[in-house]
């Protein structure tokens, strides 16, 4: 019995957690594109490529998210060859 608290106050980040994300998930692609534009001009590609995935399976004729997609996944091949140069060079 006395355990039953502890445990309660333990999930309850998690169960507060999973309610704040439920309820900020994008509903359409638009609203993917939006926060992958974002993560793009912060410099997430690889954020920007899931969320522009996400987009597509929202609208899977999306041009933005068609687009967005491939041109995240060249500065991640970008970045990623920068990396391996860079620790190939020490």
């Amino acid at each position: 019995m006395r355990l039953i608290p502890i445990i309660l106050v333990a999930l309850l980040p998690s169960v507060m957690l999973a309610s704040v994300t439920l309820a900020t998930c994008p509903a359409d692609a638009d609203s993917f594109n939006s926060i992958a534009r974002e993560a793009m001009d912060e410099g997430n590609y690889v954020t920007a490529f899931v969320l522009y995935e996400f987009a597509l399976r929202r609208d899977p004729l999306s041009l933005e998210a068609l687009a967005g997609r491939l041109i995240a996944r060249v500065f991640m091949e970008e970045c990623s060859s920068t990396i391996q140069i860079q620790v190939s060079s020490r």
